[in-house]
């Protein structure tokens, strides 16, 4: 049974109710079709999966979604997270989720990670390209497999075990020289390797130690800016990393106009640090950034050059309410300038019938976004495990 048929219900609500998901109609019915070519044990599981593993995944994935949603029931307890929807109703969008990521984690047991795009599409195009079937194939080991490890740790724990193994075991034989201990750590909770306040004994994570107000540039392997990233045999097994192969980094500053920057590389680490003046004022500064319809960066804000006015990015949502999480304001209902409920919406209303989380979203008025959302909005598991992380556990605490 796929996650697709078990949220039918709720699927003319989602659909007349959002004018993202009205625009996007074309690929929410394909993504319907595509769910068909559901999970199951006996088509699916390799020879390596468990008997617990398959029994885990098919409890998660069962009709009535009881078991998922006695996941986040259980998390969503434990969570300092407020959330202004009804608990029924919070609940049902989280339990969609984490079964929209199970269901791809089923369906990729034979290297047990996560796909950047599962159903190999963009939004309000049915169908596919040469590159969303590489990405469908392709499987980026931080943002995809560190960040789902860190969300299933929570509400799948066996589950999270198994996909962070998994992960770590792929590093180690795709990129022996890198550390696997980087900067997207603080994510799911963690400083890097070359922070914890004593040189690390892995000569791979010495890596210069950014200023308050920076942090290292990423780069992408393989880079999909390459025009042979097409032709490149599948799976890919991909990363970004912040240095290239000879060790070399870019420090970058964090952009006072980008909320993403802000809410990451600034007040999710400074929370971490412990410096939680610096981060609740990075927080802030990020929450100036709100313009009743999402987070302005440089990418949608005309002033700063931006061509992508009227879209917006679904993570930028997550990322704020894992700062308020973090901070410990998340039962306020006002987030510095931005009432929490309307964040929330514009959140919710990024998520597709099939369970999965749009990674980028429209302004209601904005008549070029339907030129430019069809070549970049994608369902990928960059922001739904995002998403799950945030409405769980506080796990930003400072380390040290």
């Amino acid at each position: 049974m796929t996650i697709a048929n078990s949220t039918t219900a709720i699927l003319r609500n989602r659909i007349w109710n959002c004018p993202t998901a009205q625009l996007l109609l074309p690929a929410l019915v394909a993504a319907m079709v595509l769910g068909t070519s559901s999970y199951s044990a006996a088509s699916s599981a390799d020879a390596s999966s468990t008997s617990a593993e398959r029994s885990d995944i098919d409890s998660l994935l069962s009709e009535n979604r009881l078991s998922a949603l006695a996941a986040v029931q259980a998390v969503r307890k434990a969570s300092k997270l407020q959330s202004t929807l009804p608990p029924a109703a919070i609940n049902s969008h989280l339990a969609d989720l984490l079964r929209w990521v199970v269901h791809d984690y089923a369906n990729n047991l034979s290297v047990r990670l996560l796909s950047a795009v599962p159903d190999g599409q963009a939004a309000g195009r049915p169908e596919s390209s040469t590159r969303l079937r590489q990405l469908q194939k392709t499987y980026w080991l931080q943002d995809n497999a560190l960040y789902g490890a860190g969300a299933l740790m929570q509400y799948a724990p066996a589950l999270g075990r198994l996909l962070s193994q998994s992960w770590r075991t792929h590093w180690e034989r795709t990129y022996p020289d890198f550390c696997p201990d980087t900067q997207s750590d603080v994510v799911v909770g963690a400083l890097p390797a070359y922070e914890r306040g004593s040189a690390p004994t892995d000569s791979r994570c010495r890596l210069p130690t950014p200023g308050d107000w920076q942090y290292l540039r990423m780069r992408q392997y393989p880079d999909p800016a390459d025009a042979a990233f097409d032709s490149l045999q599948t799976p890919i097994i991909g990363t970004d990393y912040p240095a290239d192969r000879t060790g070399h980094v870019q420090m970058a500053a964090i952009s006072r106009k980008s909320a993403r920057d802000l809410f990451k590389y600034g007040c999710l680490r400074q929370s971490l640090l412990g410096h939680t003046r610096t981060a609740q004022q990075m927080f802030d500064l990020a929450m100036t950034r709100w313009d009743g319809n999402g987070f302005a960066n440089p990418k949608n804000d005309p002033e700063s050059g931006g061509r992508l006015v009227g879209v917006y990015w679904t993570r930028d949502l997550a990322f704020a309410l894992m700062c308020a999480n973090a901070l410990g304001v998340g039962t306020q209902s006002q987030l510095g300038s931005v009432q929490k409920a309307q964040l929330e919406q514009k959140l919710w209303s990024a998520q597709s019938p099939s369970g999965g989380m749009w990674s980028n979203y429209c302004s209601p008025d904005a008549s070029d976004c339907k030129l430019n959302i069809p070549a970049i909005a994608k369902q990928t598991n960059e922001v739904a495990p995002l998403v799950l992380l945030a409405y769980g556990s506080n796990i930003w605490a400072p380390t040290r």
